[in-house]
């Protein structure tokens, strides 16, 4: 899927799409050279690990795997988008994507990259969840320059908590409160057994443990509303070849919490970049009262700075579980661009919208007194 395709620039670099087998190809190839801008960017949603399977799962045909080349042929620029009604692109992304970005070597290549996707983005740009920094510069000075008109709602996500060298150091910066709570939760899991944390990186056991994870987390009221992976076709193809291509790759953690080999709470994450992220989690809601899950996130803490980690990436929502641990949550920007025919839309956006949603919310009222 590439030749007509390409597009050159006055710099000499090339942005080009990719097939999706060709990021099959390792080592040394273009998806080893991905996943290297990938961890210059700090982000495992932008790897190909998680890439592949999402697209698998969600996109099917509509995934464009664009690279942009220097002269030499290497890759410098990467980012993964979905081809939209009217030739437009948006970001291949949904709500399992904590993270979605372009990723590039240094500056002037990311805004060559925003420069040449902009080019063939037809007439619509949806990008999110976006991060609040070096692309959303990039697009402020690019998108304007090639004729769209841009809106941007800002948000907040994907608690981060900066790790100290010691387990002790995180300990003693908590509150009284919460270290009481983990070293009575922690007591009284170890009444009933032996308390271990096992993390699982790959090998032969890894099939048995992510089945036993998913299962734990089916059994839970994700299971009762339906929205637990093994739930969901789609859901169970991102997570399980994640899982599969972050252990080839050296970066999964599947954290098991257990009691005399049992269950009982569990971490589905990675490290990446120097940090560890968590991706899913899970806990038996049979032992609610010595909190697993608060334990687990102990451990699991624990076991990121014994790693080496230098920051832990909740990941999702700012909930307070995540919160307490003092995490800070990252900002983010949902993009939206038009062009052409579709420029209107930004006004209605951004001006008509707001306003035919507050008088709605007026009517509502008024309905409501009477």
């Amino acid at each position: 899927m590439t030749g007509a395709a390409d597009t050159w620039s006055g710099s000499g670099l090339r942005l080009e799409e990719l097939a999706p087998r060709a990021l099959e190809e390792r080592p040394g190839g273009p998806a080893e050279q991905w996943d290297d801008l990938a961890q210059r960017c700090g982000s495992p949603f932008l790897s190909t690990a998680w890439l592949l399977p999402w697209t698998i799962a969600y996109a099917g045909r509509k995934a464009r795997w664009l690279v942009l080349r220097d002269g030499s042929g290497g890759v410098c620029g990467t980012g993964c988008f979905l081809r939209t009604a009217g030739g437009g692109y948006s970001a291949a992304a949904n709500v399992e994507t904590s993270h979605w970005d372009v990723a590039a070597a240094d500056s002037a290549t990311r805004d060559e990259m925003w420069t040449q996707v902009a080019a063939r983005a037809g007439q619509r740009l949806q990008l999110t969840p976006l991060p609040n920094g070096a692309s959303l510069e990039s697009l402020r000075r690019v998108l304007p320059g090639a004729g769209f008109r841009v809106l941007e709602r800002r948000d907040a996500a994907n608690p981060r908590l900066e790790l100290p060298a010691t387990w002790n150091e995180l300990l003693a910066s908590v509150s009284h409160n919460l270290r009481s709570q983990y070293r009575r939760r922690r007591g009284a899991l170890a009444r009933m057994g032996m308390v271990r944390l096992r993390v699982t990186t790959g090998g032969p056991e890894l099939e048995r443990d992510l089945q036993a994870f998913l299962r734990l987390e089916a059994s839970g009221w994700k299971g009762r509303l339906g929205t637990a992976v093994l739930m969901d076709p789609a859901g169970e193809t991102l997570y399980r070849g994640f899982a599969e291509r972050a252990a080839a790759s050296g970066w999964l953690r599947l954290a098991l919490l257990e009691v005399d080999g049992r269950l009982v709470a569990g971490d589905l994450g990675c490290t990446f970049a120097g940090g560890t992220f968590m991706l899913k989690t899970a806990y038996d809601e049979r032992l609610a009262d010595a909190s697993p899950g608060l334990v687990l996130r102990g451990e699991a803490l624990r076991a990121a700075i014994e790693d080496g980690s230098s920051f832990y990436d909740f990941t999702g929502s700012a909930e307070p579980y995540k919160l307490r641990w003092g995490g800070a949550v990252q900002p983010y920007v949902d993009i939206a661009a038009y062009r052409g025919v579709y420029a209107p839309l930004s006004l209605y956006h951004r001006d008509l919208r707001p306003i035919l949603k507050a008088a709605h919310g007026q009517l509502a009222k008024l309905l409501t007194w009477r």
